[in-house]
């Protein structure tokens, strides 16, 4: 009989444990869904108050034409103050580019360039400026273009002093004179001598 009693008083005690865990089970459910039906009301009551009011949307439209206006506004300022700045920078680099060509023609001046050869740097250094170059007069020296120009100016003093005569004398380019020419000039200009004494 114990042996029975034992395994009723096993299923028993299985039984009341079973029992007992269910209930417990039970209450830790109706807790849980207590605590979910709490935060459903919490939220429902801040979906609520934080549902938008003709008033609401109303401030915010004031505020976002404010914004905007604001916005507006310090757009153009700002466009204001880069065109100003833009505009005195130009201007600047005007005065310091002219007094950079006076230094820069003293220089080439110095150096031994007529007027014309500096004429040609000039006309150099605005082709450069128009290509988006900016280089001074000294820097248009080294360009392709006046070395061609002093090559070419070099070539015409050359052929110049090629008709000197070895003494130094220039030479006539006028054509030789005849015989009978010659003794006429010379002629002549005995007279003048004798007529002078």
């Amino acid at each position: 009989m114990k042996d029975e009693k034992s395994n009723e008083d096993i299923t028993s005690e299985k039984d009341e444990k079973e029992t007992e865990e269910e209930v417990e089970n039970e209450e830790e459910e109706n807790e849980s869904l207590e605590e979910d039906n709490h935060e459903e009301e919490k939220t429902s009551e801040v979906d609520n108050d934080e549902i938008p009011t003709v008033e609401d949307y109303n401030k915010l439209q004031q505020k976002n034409k404010e914004l905007f206006a604001r916005v507006k506004k310090a757009e153009a300022l700002a466009k204001a103050k880069k065109d100003a700045t833009l505009k005195i920078k130009k201007e600047v680099p005007n005065l310091t580019s002219d007094m950079d060509d006076k230094l820069d023609i003293r220089f080439l001046q110095r150096d031994g360039l007529t007027p014309e050869a500096i004429e040609q740097l000039r006309v150099i250094k605005a082709g450069q400026e128009a290509l988006g170059k900016t280089i001074s007069l000294i820097e248009a020296k080294n360009n392709p273009l006046f070395v061609a120009y002093q090559e070419a100016e070099e070539l015409k003093v050359k052929k110049g002093k090629a008709q000197l005569s070895p003494s130094g004398a220039s030479v006539s380019t006028e054509k030789p004179l005849t015989d009978e020419e010659f003794e006429k000039q010379r002629v002549e200009k005995a007279k003048a001598i004798l007529s002078t004494m």
